[in-house]
């Protein structure tokens, strides 16, 4: 038996604090003597995680209700050894599966542990503190092993023991080629990300990546299931994403998916009005694509409220920034094949405030004002003073 370490040894690791629903936070790395400084606004509830990076041999910690309110020396935070979680990574004929990435999530805070690869037997070992936490299986980059998960409870003086089966391992080779609309011409760096939408002999989940080569060419091995591929070009083509569906058969045969059309960005004209049906000149407009990676196309409005972007056929949220404070910020939801019609710029509602510090006005602040889902309502600086004043759509 070997002791997994020895008391007050520096820790390797990464220290984050951070705020839910908030931007607040930071997260640093130990320094050589196992210390370290972060710099946060002071407030109540955040909540403190230490992830070392040796996870076989040390547990992670995550706290919740943290207050920092002042400067706040935590002295030496002592981990323990924690208790020992172990078990065996198989197949559907339970075979052991080696080079496993296995780890540890705290439910609670979402905080993850750091990971282990199962040894040449399929066998894992991590230590945690006593608790419930949720124990996750899955391949590295570009391996076709589903992510497989089920709770675990660790308990003082016992510790945690729990095997997982990842299902059928056998794999198909899944090809195609990339072609522009027409297939005149074979699309290069092309990259397809496939998501598995049911897998037919694991109960886990699936994300693999790859590329077209030069001549517009990708393969990549795939579990027998049902498919999405979503083939993304880079963001500066004259190309637009798209998506496709299919099915792996249960016997795993190879499947050629043929040449696929990637569709060409089409131009989208609208005009952005105020209520008494002027154009809104200087807007800034930016249109993100719902999707595929969230591609953000920007222009701005001209003397007469007008604007134009080169978009993909498919919906996209279209959000206008006024260039001043008397009309909100809209956002709007548009169909690029369709009727592009125009943008209506309400007044909406005002608001305004002052941000402050220890009693003095914070100048030059950004202010926004977001949904639980990030789509932004309202922007604003603050002024020398610290004070702001914006006006965003009624809700």
């Amino acid at each position: 038996a070997e002791v997994p370490g020895a008391d007050e040894t520096p820790v390797e690791a990464t220290v984050t604090l951070v705020r839910d629903g908030t931007i607040s936070g930071a997260s640093v790395m130990t320094d050589e003597d196992g210390s370290f400084d972060l710099y946060v606004p002071p407030a109540r509830g955040y909540t403190m995680s230490i992830v070392p990076t040796d996870g076989q041999n040390l547990p992670f910690m995550a706290n919740v209700n943290s207050d920092f309110e002042d400067a706040t020396d935590l002295g030496q935070i002592a981990l323990g050894y924690g208790e020992p979680v172990h078990g065996t990574i198989t197949d559907e004929d339970g075979r052991s599966v080696s080079s496993v990435r296995v780890q540890l999530i705290d439910p609670e805070t979402g905080t993850a542990g750091g990971s282990v690869l199962t040894d040449d037997r399929g066998r894992y070992l991590l230590r945690a503190l006593p608790g419930s936490y949720l124990l996750v299986a899955q391949g590295q980059t570009g391996r076709a092993i589903p992510r497989v998960s089920t709770s675990i409870e660790v308990l003082e003086g016992a510790g945690g023991s729990a095997d997982l089966n990842l299902g059928e391992l056998t794999v198909a080779q899944v090809s195609g080629q990339i072609m522009n609309s027409g297939k005149t011409e074979a699309l290069r760096d092309v990259r397809i990300r496939f998501s598995s939408e049911q897998l037919s002999g694991s109960d886990g989940t699936l994300q693999i990546e790859t590329e077209t080569d030069g001549d517009g060419v990708f393969s990549r091995s795939l579990l027998p299931g049902t498919w999405t591929a979503e083939l993304i070009p880079g963001f500066d083509t004259v190309y637009a994403s798209s998506e496709m569906t299919f099915s792996v058969g249960n016997e795993a045969v190879d499947l050629d998916l043929g040449q696929l059309e990637l569709p060409s960005k089409i131009e989208f004209n609208s005009v952005a009005i105020d209520d008494t049906s002027n154009g809104v000149s200087g807007a800034a407009v930016n249109a993100r694509e719902l999707g595929f990676d969230g591609y953000i196309h920007s222009t701005s409005t001209g003397s007469d409220g007008r604007f134009s972007l080169m978009l993909p056929p498919h919906p996209i949220s279209l959000m206008v920034d006024p260039p001043g404070d008397e009309l909100a910020v809209t956002n709007v939801f548009v169909d690029p094949t369709g009727e592009p019609g125009s943008v209506l710029m309400t007044r909406g509602q005002r608001v305004e405030g002052q941000i402050t510090s220890i009693g003095t006005g914070v100048g030059f602040a950004l202010i926004e004002i977001r949904d639980m889902t990030g789509l932004l309502y309202a922007t604003a600086l603050t002024d020398p003073n610290g004070q702001f004043q914006l006006r965003m759509e009624a809700l």
